[in-house]
């Protein structure tokens, strides 16, 4: 291993959402968007009550607690919806990320990372997230492994495998 790629044949895993991405605040934008076209003011608790559930259960929840008359998929399919917007339109690599993912990059790193939910809307993010005039740079640099799990990564000696890459 030569002394300017130090980390050949190693590999860094990353959670994509508020980690690489600057997307602290998306989920409050959509109960704020979601509640505002019914005529409801977001409740103080609502956020609290619903963290710990699972989407579903946040849809039957909703639906119980504020008498919709909407089923779950389509209350979970408009909140995809706007949560899509929100990450295509206006999240960003936190600040260093890029520079930080280049620095590994051209250590020999291999990177990857393993988004816990909304995969097509994180890939999305992330295209536009790495796309500017170095493009064709960046993409050979963040080359991204996008895998369901960390179960779906196959390791072999030290080194992460995937079979989705962008």
């Amino acid at each position: 291993m030569s002394s300017n790629t130090p980390n050949a044949g190693k590999g860094a895993i990353f959670d994509l959402d508020g980690t690489l991405l600057d997307s602290l605040g998306v989920w409050d934008d959509v109960d704020e968007i979601f509640f505002s076209r019914r005529g409801i003011d977001v409740p103080d608790d609502y956020q609290q009550a619903v963290s710990p559930m699972a989407f579903p259960d946040i849809a039957d929840y909703t639906i119980r607690r504020f008498n919709l008359h909407e089923t779950p998929q389509a209350i979970m399919q408009e909140w995809n919806d706007l949560a899509f917007e929100e990450y295509t339109t206006k999240v960003r690599l936190k600040p260093g990320a890029r520079d930080y993912l280049e620095h590994l990059r051209s250590t020999g790193a291999k990177l990857g990372v393993i988004p816990r939910s909304l995969t097509s809307v994180l890939m999305a993010c992330s295209m536009r997230c790495v796309a500017s005039r170095r493009s064709a740079v960046l993409t050979k640099t963040i080359r991204t492994c996008i895998c369901s799990s960390p179960t779906a990564w196959a390791w072999r000696r030290g080194s992460a495998r995937c079979s989705k890459t962008l």
